[in-house]
């Protein structure tokens, strides 16, 4: 069964952010992540939020993106001066996760094809596994 938890923060340090957000997702589902999405607002220094992140869920699948005044949560549109930060954490017994990317440079495509072999590859799979799923 799938499972998945939505935690944010206000906190004005980044880092302490990423920390909260995520211990309080992890607490959710009993201490265990499998992927991590990560959302914070321009304000914050990405770099420590995900580091807060990634210390407390651990080597997990990681997807992040920035907000230019706010991010949508369970609980609304939530902003502040400073900066704000969330993350969906998810876990599965049944679901492997992976992400890639890549430049796109000249050919999309090709780009793309190199972008999901490296998330099949993260994912522990093999690319006949995912054409057969």
């Amino acid at each position: 069964m799938l499972q998945a938890s939505v935690r944010w923060s206000k906190k004005a340090d980044a880092y302490k952010a990423g920390q909260q957000s995520s211990q309080e997702a992890l607490a959710d589902l009993k201490g265990k992540a499998d992927f991590a999405l990560a959302f914070c607002t321009v304000d914050y220094d990405e770099a420590a939020f995900l580091k807060g992140i990634q210390e407390t869920v651990g080597d997990v699948p990681l997807m992040g993106c920035t907000s230019f005044t706010g991010i949508l949560t369970p609980g609304g549109f939530i902003h502040k001066e400073g900066g704000v930060g969330g993350v969906l954490l998810l876990s599965s017994p049944e679901m492997k996760f992976g992400v890639g990317g890549n430049e796109i440079g000249d050919d999309p495509r090709a780009a793309a094809q190199k972008a999901a072999r490296a998330a099949i590859a993260q994912a522990g799979k093999t690319e006949s596994d995912a054409a057969s799923a």
